[in-house]
């Protein structure tokens, strides 16, 4: 079985191809990043290769030419920051890409094709009451309407054309490598930053924001378990941990960690809500019952896990957040 990881200098890409290198054959697609000793340091059992997703023709010869049969859909335009200028160029990679990534699979049967989605894809919804699996998505951002687009196409494939493919919505992740004060990344990692730096923080607002915040090695272990998965029968599932968090919490797990850490955060949402609303906790009890697999990691141990990285590479924290 030969596994295309696409999107695989990204943050959970990179982490999946990492986790795998060793385990199977796997075809690492980037596009334009490629950092040469990240990629050498992962060993000959991982394929680096360049290719424009949107392009059918290209997409079709870098998986005949490699035998791929499964992937994981991981490339992406990220966060509505990133789409909202560039609307066209949004939905040709958001959408265009898995249309055909699924034609492939489609014609070339593959084993499973995973798409990786987002909790973007709502937004009036009460943020007090858990999101199902199976409520329909309502966004109206550019983000989050292009990867509803493409659970949507995901769905279409599935039931017209027997491809076994399945979206994983996933909350809001955070965790190594990532080290940036990017408001998409959300409050984990400029709070946590500055406690080891030593900064004093003394926010005016942001306490009240909440979200499901997912430790890196629960997404990317989740995502192996859906390509892995004897059967998944449904075509959307989500994966995130069962309760939301607020700033205050992160706050007190910061401190947990980072004993030193001076934090002063008053009421409100902003500016986290910018670019995404506060909704409600993701149930992912079909994730679960299909999968076997449930999150490990609950805040204090996904912070805690985080800061014991960055304190053993403080040569990560020059220039973040600069």
């Amino acid at each position: 079985m030969t596994l295309l990881v696409t999107g695989a200098m990204g943050h959970v890409g990179y982490e999946i191809v990492r986790s795998l290198a060793r385990e199977r054959p796997i075809i690492a697609q980037y596009n334009r990043t490629f950092r040469a000793a990240d990629a050498e340091a992962l060993g000959a059992n991982v394929t680096w290769a360049t290719c424009d997703l949107t392009d059918l023709g290209s997409v079709e010869r870098l998986c005949r030419d490699n035998g791929v049969d499964s992937c994981i859909h991981l490339a992406a335009m990220a966060n509505e920051m990133y789409c909202r200028p560039d609307p066209v160029a949004a939905f040709q990679t958001n959408v265009g890409a898995v249309v055909n990534l699924l034609d492939v699979a489609r014609r070339e049967e593959w084993r499973r094709m995973i798409y990786g989605s987002t909790g973007s894809v709502f937004k009036d919804v009460d943020p007090s009451l858990p999101i199902t699996e199976d409520q329909p998505p309502d966004a109206d951002g550019l983000y989050g309407t292009t990867k509803a687009c493409g659970e949507m196409m995901v769905r279409a494939f599935r039931a017209q054309f027997g491809v076994d493919a399945a979206t994983v919505r996933i909350s809001w992740i955070y965790g190594p490598p990532v080290v940036n004060y990017t408001f998409a990344r959300g409050p984990i990692p400029p709070i946590l930053i500055d406690a080891i730096r030593g900064v004093p923080r003394d926010d005016a607002s942001g306490g009240d924001f909440s979200a499901g915040f997912t430790y890196i090695d629960d997404v990317v272990a989740g995502l192996i378990a859906a390509v892995d998965a004897p059967q998944l029968n449904r075509s959307i599932y989500h994966l995130a941990p069962p309760r939301n968090y607020t700033t205050f919490e992160i706050a007190d797990a910061v401190r947990t960690a980072v004993p030193k850490a001076v934090i002063a955060i008053g009421p409100g949402a902003m500016p986290w809500n910018t670019f995404t609303p506060i909704r409600g906790p993701m149930d992912g009890r079909h994730f679960i019952a299909d999968t076997g697999f449930r999150t490990r990691f609950d805040l204090e141990q996904g912070i805690g896990a985080y800061a014991t990285w960055l304190l053993a590479e403080p040569g990560r924290l020059d220039g973040a957040g600069l």
